[in-house]
């Protein structure tokens, strides 16, 4: 059985699910140390995302010292997942809404557009 060449669509798939398996962690780590820098890298006691291991036990606390977070590794290693739970559904982000409940970032904008089954 000799070997089909890729089709077109194919190629394209395979280009796609590069970028997304490359180019979005990238990304998405840099979002993440944009807001973390932004909201907690001046206040006292906390200090600008440098990845360390002093600074990821400052997001475990910040996270009520529990999360998806695998903040036993370097950020460098996170996959797609964790950097989502860091950014969109992490506690440290979310914001106060009209009621005083604090929402994740992810239950203000993503939650109400989630593709409707079937």
């Amino acid at each position: 059985m000799a070997l089909q060449p890729f089709t077109n669509e194919q190629l394209n798939y395979f280009k796609f699910a590069s970028i997304v398996l490359n180019e979005f962690a990238i990304a998405l780590r840099q979002t993440f140390k944009s807001m973390w820098d932004n909201r907690f890298g001046h206040r006292p006691g906390y200090q600008l995302w440098d990845n360390s291991t002093v600074v990821r036990n400052l997001l475990l606390a910040e996270e009520g010292g529990k999360t998806k977070v695998p903040t036993q590794i370097t950020y460098e290693e996170w996959d797609c997942t964790a950097l989502f739970q860091a950014t969109i559904y992490a506690r440290s982000f979310a914001t106060l809404d009209s009621k005083g409940h604090y929402e994740t970032l992810g239950e203000l904008y993503v939650k109400h557009h989630r593709v409707s089954p079937g």
